[in-house]
């Protein structure tokens, strides 16, 4: 995996944990109202991802800095967001059910020992959702 377009230093924390994924894919991570962006729809979450699509034969990763600043994400936090969105792009064509899918791309980031980061940024979510 190659991230071309970096968030936050995103792609040197897990190099080591992205240069083992075996699927040879690239990634943009790009701010929500940039260019490409509209495919994804990052309105109302921190991070979206719509892994049916690429761009230039990139799939983009979309972040939304007014929704990280109202939910007050850590950077953990925010890690654990984008391994779960990577999770999405590495399993797009498993015919699973919605559920089982958001816990396959969940435990990505657990993989990755972000875990409590992980749940602490749907807690997050939920509270800004609800």
């Amino acid at each position: 995996m190659n991230i071309v377009i970096d968030y936050n230093g995103f792609a040197d924390r897990f190099s080591e944990k992205l240069t083992n994924i075996e699927d040879d894919i690239s990634v943009r991570i790009i701010e929500n109202g940039a260019l490409g962006s509209n495919l994804c729809n990052a309105t109302d979450t921190p991070f979206a991802t719509n892994p049916n699509v690429t761009c230039g034969g990139q799939y983009l990763i979309v972040y939304n800095p007014d929704v990280i600043s109202k939910c007050e994400l850590f950077q953990s936090e925010q890690d654990a967001c984008l391994l779960h969105e990577i999770g999405h792009i590495l399993n797009k064509d498993e015919n699973l059910d919605e559920v089982f899918k958001e816990m396959q791309c969940d435990n990505f980031a657990v993989k990755a020992g972000l875990a409590i980061a992980l749940m602490n940024a749907i807690i997050k979510m939920n509270g800004l959702i609800f």
